[in-house]
This record gives C-alpha cells, sequence and structure tokens, in this order.
C-alpha cells in the first residue's frame, strides 16, 4: 500500500545515492487567524520610537499600564505626562492604546491588550 506524502514535505532524487530523500518544508500559513490592521511599532526599533510622538510632540515616551508616559511632559510643571493617544509624525495621525500593537525582542509588550478579546475588549 502506498501512502501519500504530507503536504510539507517533497520527495527529491539524491544525487548521491539514486534514492529519494524527503524535504520539510516550513509550515504552510494558518488560514483562521484574523488579520490584524492595528498600526505595528517595534520598541526596540529607533526608526519606530522616532516616528512616534507624545501629543506634545516629544519623543521620550514609553508605554505603561495601557496607556503612554513622556518623560519630556514629565519634566514640565505645566504638561501632563500620562497621555493616551500616540501622534505618528509622518502623518499627523493619532492612535489610541487599543490602536497600535507594540512589539519588542520579545514578542507583543502588553499581552493582555495584543490577543483578542484583551483588557481593551472589555471597556
Amino acid at each position: 500500500m502506498r501512502v501519500a506524502p504530507p503536504s510539507s514535505f517533497t520527495f527529491s532524487p539524491s544525487k548521491n545515492y539514486g534514492f529519494y530523500t524527503a524535504i520539510r518544508h516550513s509550515r504552510p500559513p494558518m488560514t483562521n487567524q484574523v488579520p490584524d490592521d492595528r498600526e505595528e511599532i517595534d520598541l526596540g526599533d529607533e526608526t519606530d520610537r522616532w516616528r512616534y510622538t507624545c501629543p506634545h510632540g516629544h519623543r521620550e515616551w514609553e508605554p505603561t499600564n495601557h496607556h503612554f508616559w513622556c518623560a519630556g511632559c514629565a519634566r514640565s510643571p505645566r504638561k501632563e505626562a500620562v497621555f493616551q493617544t500616540l501622534r505618528d509624525a509622518s502623518t499627523g495621525l493619532e492612535y489610541r492604546r487599543e490602536e497600535v500593537r507594540l512589539v519588542d525582542h520579545g514578542g507583543p509588550y502588553d499581552r493582555d491588550l495584543d490577543r483578542e478579546g484583551g483588557a481593551a475588549a472589555d471597556d
């Protein structure tokens, strides 16, 4: 009885021995994943960090507790250091925390906000 190989394998003739060897390919993309249309910001990428600013134009912002905090605003007695929207300096658009997906070298920054049905959905 002959069994068909899984779709993630192909068989290729071996040049050395005259028989076929299996070559494993990467997994096919999952088809049931929901596309994520949020703006993605890589916290480790210097270009991304400089592209997005606080509402007052500072680039010294940090994500914290499902909102943002700005060191530049914190130094000013007249400005609030905590803010809810990041401004894209290249387009002028503003994004709420729920509208961005922050990633760093370890993956999503806030896993509860960056999965479907997380804290943002509870508001």
